[in-house]
């Protein structure tokens, strides 16, 4: 992947997720733990111990203690993590634009109905129950970071060969695919995650 990419798709990584809203993830932690049929398991490792908890195809594990602990979320559904596959998302919107304005409409339509399938799913899951607004806020930060690039950063990006195969791949694909990859992703409620991601 690109810098530029990896860059656009950092704009809505957990720890932004969770920083931008000043959300407090011992808090999501213990609320995840509260859920119906969540398993939870602890284990003491040379590094302090780690509490994890499995509930509807998702894990978080919390690990260490007091100033020193930090949390990991990690979707284990088979599905796939919706929040990578919502900044992934984000980003061929984002390309769509830049790169290929005058053509790709069917993809172009099928990204914005991906954005807005998503979109629904991860308010109707996230226990943190941020409203709208954030979620297209962290949208609008990726588009924005494209806004500032300039004409000539555009060309080299959609010149770039990966970038022009992965574009050229994701409009290649049949809008019925699409469509199902992402009904299979949103398939199973449960709290939208980044990781893992590509």
């Amino acid at each position: 992947m690109s810098a530029i990419l990896a860059a656009l798709l950092l704009a809505v990584s957990a720890p932004a997720i969770l920083r931008a809203q000043g959300l407090d993830a011992s808090a999501l932690f213990e609320a995840f733990a509260r859920q119906p049929g969540a398993r939870m398991e602890e284990t003491t490792t040379p590094q302090g111990l780690v509490t994890s908890v499995e509930a509807n195809g998702v894990r978080m594990s919390r690990m260490g203690e007091g100033d020193s602990t930090s949390f990991v979320e990690q979707d284990v559904s088979g599905k796939g993590a919706v929040l990578c596959a919502w900044g992934l998302t984000g980003i061929f919107s984002v390309l769509l634009d830049a790169c290929r304005p005058d053509d790709a409409a069917e993809a172009r339509e099928d990204t914005a109905h991906a954005l807005r399938d998503m979109l629904a799913f991860i308010l109707a899951n996230d226990l943190a129950r941020r409203p709208r607004s954030f979620w297209e806020s962290q949208l609008e930060t990726q588009r924005a970071q494209a806004r500032q690039f300039t004409s000539e950063q555009v060309h080299r990006i959609c010149r770039r060969e990966q970038n022009r195969q992965i574009l050229n791949a994701y409009i290649n694909t049949p809008s019925d695919e699409r469509r199902r990859r992402i009904a299979e992703l949103l398939s199973v409620p449960r709290q939208p995650v980044v990781n893992p991601c590509l």
